[in-house]
């Protein structure tokens, strides 16, 4: 697929979100995941803003494991990519500290956090 396309589908799947259509959404983001992850591979940054989104929203919908699972690849790309000072990577590490709260890890969330206040 293009990724114009799938750029297209990761967007109305945000639409889709926002209007409280979770189960509609839901299908999108992961074809707009496998998509990027066919097309453009695991690293590249379209692939891994999908990856975001997708963790995302799997966390507002109570689904914090795959949620981990998800941030955890994004973060760990993001780094190596982007760099730890990019916007992205940093809101990347915003959500997994939610998470790891959630998950009550307290120690793994402390350490990211405190990371991202040294930036």
């Amino acid at each position: 697929q293009h990724p114009d396309t799938l750029l297209s589908i990761a967007n109305f799947a945000f639409f889709l979100k926002q209007r409280g259509l979770y189960d509609e959404a839901r299908p999108l983001y992961e074809e707009a995941l496998n998509g990027h992850r066919e097309t453009l591979g695991n690293q590249h940054p379209d692939t891994l803003l999908s990856m975001y989104n997708f963790g995302v929203f799997h966390y507002q919908r109570g689904n914090t494991e795959l949620s981990r699972t998800l941030l955890e690849e994004a973060l760990a790309g993001r780094r190596l990519v982007l760099g730890v000072n990019h916007k992205g990577t940093q809101n990347c590490i915003v959500w997994l500290v939610r998470v790891l709260r959630r998950l009550s890890e307290g120690d793994a969330a402390n350490i990211l956090q405190e990371e991202l206040d040294g930036l």
